[in-house]
């Protein structure tokens, strides 16, 4: 893998990757493989190696060109800084429940993500266990908003499954029970 390009097409040579491993009860088990958009031949990409806290610095050695690629620097070198990126790890739902007869659009709750990356999270509504009503919801933005109008009296709980996405490759996913309340209705 440390010939190929980021896209994992033509061999590169010697261009180089680092690879981050994590040890899970006593295996190591890699976790993500850092590449460069702009890497060339030669340019022995993870030559070295430095670790502090959350950051990884890469160094490529024999890097030839300045940063914006115009002027030949000959083996001047280079160093990328990377953020480890960790999955997220909770999901809440401001609410867990909605009135009856409310409108389409109406909103349930505003979703929100426990990450130690602190990143933009993106949600939708996946399958998987808990997915059975999904189709009575949408997403917008970080807002769980109903997408037909309930009544308590012909249902009183629905279950949704929603995903976070941290943009990063993280992602995680909870099902959520959605409660129905009764509201008076008029005459």
């Amino acid at each position: 893998a440390d010939n190929q390009d980021t896209n994992g097409g033509a061999a590169i040579e010697n261009s180089g990757a680092v690879y981050v491993f994590e040890n899970l009860a006593g295996t190591w088990t890699e976790q993500q493989e850092l590449l460069i958009s702009d890497r060339e031949s030669g340019d022995f990409f993870g030559s070295a190696i430095a670790v502090s806290g959350e950051h990884i610095i890469s160094g490529l050695y024999r890097r030839d060109t300045d940063a914006d690629g115009a002027n030949t620097l000959s083996d001047a070198g280079a160093a990328y800084i990377f953020e480890v990126n960790y999955d997220p790890t909770d999901m809440t739902l401001s609410s867990l429940s909605i009135n009856e007869n409310l409108s389409m659009g109406s909103v349930v709750g505003n979703l929100s993500t426990i990450d130690v990356n602190a990143d933009n999270h993106v949600y939708s509504l996946v399958a998987g266990s808990g997915d059975t009503n999904n189709a009575s919801f949408s997403i917008s933005s970080n807002e769980l908003q109903a997408s037909e109008i309930f009544d308590f009296e012909t249902k009183t709980t629905y279950s949704v499954r929603i995903q976070t996405d941290d943009g990063h490759g993280g992602t995680y996913s909870e099902s959520f029970s959605i409660a129905i309340n009764n509201i008076n209705d008029a005459p």
